[in-house]
């Protein structure tokens, strides 16, 4: 994986979960150590889902326990380059992107509302529907609001135990506008992440410093994610996507020089360079990919940058959008739905 940038990850989580559910299985009390490597595995497997067209497998559905439970210590996710809360938001994306594409995901609000739901009992649902037409988008867009009806129906179907019964174009709206709040409205709490390292990891102000702009560089890679998601047709020269795009760059490019915490910057620079169209920020991606490689000497960084050049160099640009495949650029460049590899963005 850290050679090619690509791994057999639907082979590896299988072997994952085998392993992980026999832990779960044994009279030991859970430790730290197998906190950690849940937790670890459970951020390889978000970041993968989100890029690679498919849905999260490893989810606190899986490890048996309620959405809010802590894995990890708290503060310690900001060492793996995401803050707690915001990767709660970034978790759901592979969801969110499977749902814009009327596919197949977990039923996780029937397995919510039912005492003692395992994920072994998980429901599947098929969305055939077209996706939502324009001017509905349009009001979403706008302030994020909806029409009574449409707020009707939300409230309707946000308290139904079936989701079978939820219109899958008010689905992917209602979970589509519930990341983007959150997104926009998280914060980076500096005092609160040192009190949660207090006494365990020590931690200068220049490294909170950095990982507050490594966090805000997520926020908004993820922000620029949803954005694609609900405009899969807007080019990338829209002033909602330079928006974003900037604003990634600039918190990728606010790091101490040489800073630790840069060798994680890979997903937000690859969702960003995704839809990079400025020439110059462009060269920023590039000599950010090409400097983490350097120090980490992980070469999915470089694997993660040809895809890009492609990208940038236009390959795609006179295919027809292919039905059913995901709305990002890139879906075209590393496969789709049935691709025996995955490309591994971390």
């Amino acid at each position: 994986m850290a050679e090619s940038g690509i791994a057999r990850f639907q082979t590896h989580f299988a072997g994952v979960r085998k392993i992980l559910s026999l832990r779960r299985a044994s009279p030991c009390p859970p430790s730290r150590d197998g906190a950690w490597m849940e937790a670890i595995f459970t951020y390889f497997d978000a970041i993968s889902a989100s890029i690679n067209d498919r849905e999260c497998q490893l989810n606190t559905l899986f490890f048996g326990v309620m959405p809010d439970t802590q894995l990890l210590p708290p503060g310690v996710e900001n060492l793996v380059g995401c803050d707690r809360d915001l990767f709660r938001t970034v978790i759901k994306l592979g969801r969110l992107n499977l749902l814009s594409q009327n596919r197949q995901v977990q039923d996780l609000m029937s397995l919510g509302n039912r005492p003692n739901a395992t994920p072994d009992g998980a429901r599947k649902m098929s969305h055939c529907v077209t996706r939502p037409q324009s001017q509905r988008l349009e009001r979403f867009m706008n302030g994020f609001g909806s029409t009574t009806e449409e707020d009707s129906l939300l409230s309707h179907n946000t308290n139904t135990s079936t989701s079978s019964a939820v219109d899958p174009d008010l689905l992917f709206w209602r979970e589509w506008k519930e990341a983007r709040i959150a997104l926009q409205s998280w914060e980076f709490e500096p005092q609160k992440l040192i009190a949660s390292l207090q006494g365990s990891t020590p931690i200068s102000n220049t490294q909170v410093r950095d990982l507050g702009s490594l966090s805000e560089a997520f926020r908004y890679a993820a922000l620029l994610y949803t954005e694609r998601l609900a405009s899969p047709n807007v080019p990338s020269t829209h002033n909602n996507f330079r928006n974003l795009v900037s604003q990634v760059v600039y918190y990728a490019t606010s790091l101490e020089a040489g800073s630790s915490a840069e060798k994680f910057l890979l997903w937000p620079l690859f969702v960003v360079g995704s839809e990079c169209v400025n020439e110059f920020q462009q060269n920023i991606v590039r000599s950010k990919c090409r400097e983490i490689t350097a120090r980490s000497g992980y070469m999915n960084n470089l694997a993660a940058l040809e895809v890009l050049e492609r990208i940038w160099a236009g390959d795609y640009q006179d295919e027809e959008h292919d039905t059913g495949r995901a709305p990002f650029s890139w879906a075209r460049c590393i496969g789709g739905p049935g691709v025996e590899v995955e490309w591994i963005m971390f």
